[in-house]
């Protein structure tokens, strides 16, 4: 979501996924590195409770960070209501989702500055964590509705937050400017 400054892009960019979070039974925060003031052109990155995840009961610890920048705002794309300036454009993601044993039961991952040669979208799953199983891109909402498939803890019932998180992904997947690969056009 577009923002009149850099700060009121981030602020709109970070509200579904503090929202989103709410949704889970326990206790979590986004933690956001470097600190504001926030400006064009800067990677920014985000994490649930730091380096500590998001501690699930019995199903285990849950995972969330994101890299993201503050670029400009792509002029029609957004209807008069969300008109800005500046937006936020992810970078990198990486969900995971750990037993209470510290086993990873799942970890959706696009890094594609990183080190590994999967630049695109994709999974790992047990028993072959190391493989790369290629996906469309995965948003936050995407992994906290695995959350709901893994009988995590919910502060609410699954169908409701089932539908919480379809209207919270909603703006995401209509203004965003890529789906499986970067160079992808949107369809």
């Amino acid at each position: 979501m577009p923002g009149r400054t850099p700060s009121d892009a981030v602020e709109a960019f970070l509200r579904p996924f503090a929202e989103g979070i709410k949704l889970l039974d326990g206790c979590a925060k986004i933690v956001v590195m470097p600190r504001p003031p926030y400006r064009k052109g800067v990677r920014y990155g985000w994490s649930l409770n730091g380096v500590g995840g998001m501690k699930l009961c019995q199903t285990g610890t849950f995972y969330a960070s994101m890299t993201f920048e503050v670029v400009d705002s792509i002029p029609g794309e957004h209807d008069e209501e969300h008109q800005g300036l500046f937006r936020c454009s992810t970078r990198s993601y990486n969900y995971k989702l750990s037993t209470p044993r510290g086993s990873d039961l799942w970890r959706m991952h696009w890094h594609p500055d990183g080190s590994s040669p999967a630049k695109g979208p994709h999974l790992h799953l047990p028993p072959d964590l190391d493989r790369h199983l290629p996906t469309g891109r995965s948003t936050f909402e995407h992994a906290v509705g695995w959350l709901v498939e893994y009988d995590t803890p919910l502060r609410y019932c699954a169908d409701e937050v089932k539908a919480r998180l379809a209207e919270l992904e909603a703006p995401h997947i209509l203004h965003r400017t890529w789906t499986t690969s970067p160079g992808e056009p949107r369809g």
